[in-house]
């Protein structure tokens, strides 16, 4: 009987074992999330940039003759 509880207890800690994940499928899972946050911040930086290109737009060179319109002074 001693040997049955000793082969089940056994048999338990390996089947825990199989549980976790092995080195490949963490570098995976890590590999797919960093790639995910690059992708965020790539599609942030140019939302950034086309906001800036388009403030830029407004203030930049007279479009009818392509010249800088310089600020009034008072």
């Amino acid at each position: 009987m001693r040997q049955v509880a000793v082969l089940l207890g056994f048999a338990l800690v390996l089947s825990g074992c199989d549980s976790e994940p092995d080195f490949d499928e963490r570098f995976e899972a890590a590999q797919a999330e960093i790639e995910e946050k690059a992708e965020s911040i790539e599609n942030d930086l140019e939302a950034a940039d086309a906001r800036s290109a388009d403030k830029a737009d407004k203030s930049g060179p007279d479009k009818a003759n392509g010249e800088v319109v310089p600020d009034p002074v008072s």
